[in-house]
């Protein structure tokens, strides 16, 4: 389907919900959920088109507070072994209450930027009290209380090391995560992926930046966690 012009999602939700262009704009974007329901491919059928580094055949054991799976840490952990050789920071684009941004920080002497406005859509104020005292004694975190799009206009780094994205779950906040983010990682850097077996809308993006974005290459894989390296 053809792609609308990039833009951020929080910032039409600024607009009327009976302005034309909100209405318009929400209507392709339940569209493009649906569409990925009706296309879904579960990206382990995809990652046999790449020289995979790391693969999980499962994603091990839910683990408390968080999302992400004991699989999917060890693969993040790998992640960011890979790119310690690299001085720039690390994104997490999505906190919650703090676990990954705690596992990823201590792993690491990197500055680690946790974006997370705590407005619902998977985060509360509630989420960001955990948060804080899951981070409190880390030094090397530093929180940004916006969405995705502001934080990318705040942010005046020229490049990142490792982005994580674990975000809005829908088409188009994935789709303008993955490429926003995707384009301020430096060579070499990783973009890890998540929800992307759980979400048909986040699926349908990964699947889009997979067939559009040749200088990314795919470099790990969970079930429901895509790693990918920037070339």
């Amino acid at each position: 389907m053809k792609e609308t012009k990039l833009i951020d999602p929080f910032e039409i939700k600024k607009i009327s919900k009976k302005h034309p262009y909100r209405m318009a704009w929400t209507a392709y974007s339940r569209i493009m959920d649906q569409y990925g329901r009706y296309t879904f491919v579960p990206m382990m059928s995809l990652a046999k088109d790449f020289r995979v580094q790391h693969a999980f055949a499962d994603r091990g054991i839910e683990l408390e507070d968080t999302a992400v799976t004991s699989r999917q840490s060890e693969l993040l952990m790998l992640a960011v072994k890979h790119t310690e050789q690299y001085v720039e920071p690390i994104v997490e684009i999505g906190s919650y209450r703090g676990v990954t941004s705690k596992n990823i920080a201590t792993a690491t002497k990197r500055t680690m930027y946790a974006i997370d406005p705590y407005i619902g859509y998977g985060g509360w104020e509630s989420d960001m009290n955990v948060f804080n005292e899951n981070v409190s004694a880390l030094e090397n975190v530093r929180h940004l209380r916006a969405t995705s799009g502001q934080a990318n206009d705040k942010l005046n780094e020229p490049s990142f090391s490792l982005i994580f994205v674990d975000a809005v779950h829908d088409y188009s906040n994935s789709w303008f995560d993955f490429t926003v983010w995707g384009g301020r990682l430096r060579s070499g850097g990783l973009l890890a992926m998540h929800d992307v077996d759980d979400f048909p809308g986040t699926n349908l993006a990964c699947r889009k930046f997979i067939k559009t974005r040749k200088d990314f290459s795919l470099w790990g894989y969970c079930p429901n966690l895509a790693v990918f390296v920037k070339k």
